[in-house]
């Protein structure tokens, strides 16, 4: 409470049910907000810590609350943490510090794509593209053959690429040229007998005499 920024912090334990229901959306705004140098997201645990009864007078938990700078002795509470979704937990910090959480996620975005190799997996996924073909099914745009390419390529990054090519290559669609070129050269049926375009045509009308 020494410190100089915001402070959010929730009273939990491990016994709580509620509390446990609530960590991964609390996890999830500290990781949002951990680029920004302005707020501080903490967690205190009740069987290790005594808080203050001059700032924690409630005797419930999970108890969150929010310590502006400069208003340290004042803190907000927000009611009924255990059940917020992390939209609301981003809307509460917004109203009552004006911080923007997504500029502070913007701000945490390089430090996140070095940590994680983004720009490798998006090197590696460009390569993918250009040497896997797209499955092409009927009655399946585009960007769903795309999307079953990703997610090939995150099933096995590594994957044959002639197996690929044997269960992925599209046939091309015949071109008008192959289409013309195909009826000039398949033969025509022979004439029934007896028929007006066999006569016309020197065919005879009747069999030869054996």
């Amino acid at each position: 409470l020494e410190s100089k920024t915001h402070v959010f912090i929730v009273a939990s334990a491990a016994w709580c049910g509620a509390c446990q229901n609530m960590k991964p959306r609390w996890e999830q705004l500290a990781k949002a907000m951990a680029a920004e140098p302005e707020l501080t997201i903490a967690v205190v645990d009740m069987e290790e810590n005594e808080l203050p009864n001059k700032y924690f007078p409630e005797t419930y938990i999970p108890n969150a609350k929010l310590f502006i700078k400069d208003k340290k002795r004042q803190p907000v509470t927000m009611r009924g943490v255990g059940g917020a979704s992390f939209e609301e937990l981003t809307a509460f910090v917004e109203q009552h510090t004006g911080i923007n959480v997504k500029d502070a996620v913007h701000k945490g975005y390089p430090d996140y794509c070095q940590k994680k190799n983004i720009d490798g997996f998006l090197n590696e996924l460009r390569v993918a593209a250009r040497t896997r073909p797209m499955r092409r099914m009927l009655g399946r745009s585009e960007v769903q053959g795309l999307a079953a390419l990703l997610y090939e390529f995150l099933l096995d990054p590594k994957i044959s690429e002639d197996v690929a090519e044997d269960i992925c290559m599209p046939l091309p669609p015949p071109s008008d040229r192959f289409t013309r070129t195909l009826s000039e050269t398949t033969p025509s049926p022979m004439p029934a007998p007896g028929s007006a375009f066999g006569a016309a045509n020197g065919a005879p009308r009747e069999p030869p005499p054996r």
